[in-house]
């Protein structure tokens, strides 16, 4: 017993002894980063250890020392656009370099199923679309869809050129939002999509901002437990919101509300409270623009509701900063809770 305990030691130690150099997988290959900032740059290694960065954009060398859990952060200062660049990480034992990187506008896009819409469920635009896409200026990142009850540090996915591959089954909106930016600032434009069909705006929330107001936590009581989606708040902020609140972003659009229909009367407070709360996470207030619910026949005493839905989602205006696009009139069929026409939504966005 005593030999075995010495041995678990030995390996554990010598586990420790050998941490390697480790960084979240947004930094990745293909990723962009936002222009004209000073963007977070970390990572993990051996305790002790001095970490060089070598941005290739940059002369200088950066230096950080790791600290007593082996963590390291740095700021790398960015220019005004450019690239393909590189970033290679080096520790007393290991080297990691980052390749094709450019520098851009970072947007992050969340909400439920018609921001996440997609040639996955035949979205007839994108399916048009798919076999010309050829920009390798637009990069996207598909958020990994699973929740958690603790916030997340590190993603399950990595940044990807724009091509008819990696563009299927990503959110046509935000695919268009970036095409339309890229054009009309030239230059590289990455959007993340972060996205999760029949969700609530709660799961987007920290759980102690619900928690924190008896209003909302009423409101969040009332929403039901479903197989396809989780329900509870905070589920999706810890997963999908949450590790990255480190990587900067020009802003965020949001497609949602068709989920809280149901609990209207809490709306405005609820989504007032998870741009707040999302902004402070970032630690600046960047811009928020999002979509009105379009009008659906919900059939189940829940048509006036919509409306008054809208009408909570005009009020969260009064917050700096935001953006509203109606989409009114861009609806054909109200049977059809997800509008066809995304490209005109994703235009009025941009």
């Amino acid at each position: 017993m005593k030999s075995l305990l010495i041995t678990i030691i030995f390996t554990l130690s010598s586990f420790l002894s050998q941490a390697k150099l480790l960084l979240p997988s947004f930094f990745s290959n293909h990723m962009v980063l936002q222009r004209k900032s000073e963007v977070a740059f970390f990572g993990t290694s051996d305790v002790s250890q001095t970490i060089k960065v070598f941005p290739s954009w940059l002369t200088d060398t950066i230096k950080v020392r790791t600290d007593a859990c082996g963590k390291w952060k740095t700021a790398l200062k960015t220019p005004a656009a450019g690239g393909p660049y590189t970033i290679t990480v080096i520790d007393v034992d290991s080297k990691i370099i980052l390749e094709d990187i450019l520098i851009g506008e970072v947007w992050l896009c969340s909400g439920q199923s018609n921001m996440g819409w997609s040639s996955v469920e035949k979205h007839q635009e994108i399916l048009d679309e798919l076999p010309t896409i050829n920009n390798p200026q637009i990069r996207v990142l598909q958020m990994t869809r699973y929740a958690s009850e603790i916030p997340q540090n590190d993603i399950r996915s990595t940044w990807k050129t724009a091509n008819p591959e990696s563009v299927k089954g990503f959110s046509s909106i935000a695919y268009f939002i970036a095409k339309k930016l890229q054009k009309e600032l030239n230059v590289p434009v990455g959007v993340i999509n972060a996205s999760w069909g029949g969700t609530a705006a709660e799961v987007w929330t920290p759980e102690e901002v619900i928690k924190n107001s008896p209003t909302l936590s009423m409101y969040a009581a009332l929403q039901r437990e479903a197989p396809s989606r989780p329900h509870l708040p905070g589920r999706l902020w810890n997963t999908m919101i949450h590790p990255l609140i480190n990587y900067k972003i020009a802003g965020a659009y949001w497609y949602q509300g068709e989920s809280n229909v149901s609990t209207w009367q809490g709306y405005a407070p609820l989504f007032s409270a998870m741009i707040n709360s999302w902004r402070q996470a970032w630690g600046y207030e960047f811009p928020f623009y999002y979509v009105q619910i379009a009008p659906f026949d919900y059939k189940t005493g829940n048509a006036n509701r919509s409306a008054f839905l809208r009408e909570q989602q005009a009020k969260v205006l009064s917050l700096p900063k935001t953006g509203m696009v109606v989409v009114t009139d861009q609806v054909t069929d109200v049977k059809n809770i997800h509008p066809e026409k995304k490209i005109e939504v994703a235009n009025r966005l941009a």
